[in-house]
């Protein structure tokens, strides 16, 4: 099974291969590839903007554990996605004055 930390670089800055893994009996098999393309300003395509990935990623950390007792690694995971994306929006600001 791949790392699934472990990306593949299609196009620097804009487009990646992530391995995709089906769940069965709670042990992950890697099951094939697909490709995350982000717009770029360097890129004329079509694709995410890093924020929606992030919030989609603190929504599935809240959405998973929000049954359970909060533990620390999530609750600072949660966080630091949260101060990514205010980072974004500081840069974004700063750039279109």
């Amino acid at each position: 099974m791949k790392d699934p930390k472990q990306l593949e670089t299609v196009i620097s800055g804009a487009t990646y291969e992530a391995p995709i893994y089906r769940i069965v009996d709670g042990k992950p098999t890697q099951v094939g590839s697909q490709q995350i393309v982000f717009c770029s300003s360097r890129i004329d395509q079509q694709g995410f903007f890093v924020d929606s990935l992030l919030v989609a990623c603190g929504k599935t950390l809240q959405d998973n554990f929000a049954e359970e007792v909060p533990d620390e690694n999530i609750t600072k995971a949660i966080a630091a996605i949260k101060t990514a994306l205010a980072e974004i929006k500081e840069y974004n600001t700063k750039t279109k004055q």
